[in-house]
């Protein structure tokens, strides 16, 4: 899990479903049992239904994937020891709530800046400066 993929947390959780309406269209149009075929066309239809069956494959394949990174995000966010910081980030990245609806989950008296300095700090610090870097700030190729 990176940075970039808890910042779009929200954003793959969308893409999850699109892929996953995909997926049920296709099983629709292309059911997985189809008449014996006979004669010259059987070829032809056979690399057709072989094709469809590849690509069903491969979305199967995309959202199982897409769901492990999904849920490795959401246990990182139930990791977190502070409960602030757990709603903070499950309001700004998981909801993709407006930095005034996540200061509104929060609470107290804190403001907007000071949500965001909080939740900047917090990805520095557990993630370097390197987005896509799963291992910073160890990361020999990080500043």
């Amino acid at each position: 899990m990176t940075r970039t993929d808890l910042e779009q947390l929200y954003d793959l959780g969308k893409e999850l479903e699109l892929w996953e309406r995909e997926l049920s269209e296709l099983k629709l149009q292309y059911p997985i049992h189809s008449p014996i075929l006979s004669s010259v066309k059987s070829a032809a239809i056979s690399d057709r239904i072989s094709e469809k069956g590849n690509k069903i494959a491969d979305l199967e394949a995309n959202i199982k994937c897409r769901r492990e990174l999904i849920n490795e995000v959401c246990d990182f966010i139930r990791n977190i020891p502070d409960a602030r910081m757990r709603i903070i980030i499950t309001s700004h990245c998981k909801n993709a709530d407006k930095w005034e609806e996540t200061l509104d989950l929060v609470g107290g008296d804190g403001s907007v800046d000071k949500i965001k300095k909080k939740y900047y700090r917090f990805l520095d610090e557990n993630f370097g400066k390197c987005p896509d870097c799963p291992v910073c700030p160890e990361c020999p190729d990080c500043p």
